[in-house]
């Protein structure tokens, strides 16, 4: 099992941990609410 220095820009994590699953979801949020916004103006 490899761990890089910088684990914020790991695509595929070994070890899920709650910071990496708060950040997708954040990151879910943030796609859907760019998504409603350009749907919004069309």
């Amino acid at each position: 099992m490899k761990i890089l220095p910088n684990g914020d820009h790991l695509v595929f994590p070994t070890i899920s941990t709650s910071s990496s699953r708060v950040r997708l979801l954040l990151l879910c949020l943030i796609y859907t609410l760019i998504v409603f916004i350009i749907k919004a103006f069309i």
